[in-house]
């Protein structure tokens, strides 16, 4: 039986693209990525 998977990019596709994130709590999602995925 076959498996499904998604392979999403990060940086643009799923969060704000600040550059590089030095620290998790720079890290910021795009509005609705959840509700999307």
């Amino acid at each position: 039986m076959a498996k499904s998977a998604v392979f999403i990019d990060r940086d643009g596709v799923i969060n704000v693209d600040h550059g590089y994130v030095h620290d998790e709590h720079d890290f910021e999602y795009i509005d609705g990525v959840f509700e999307a995925l």
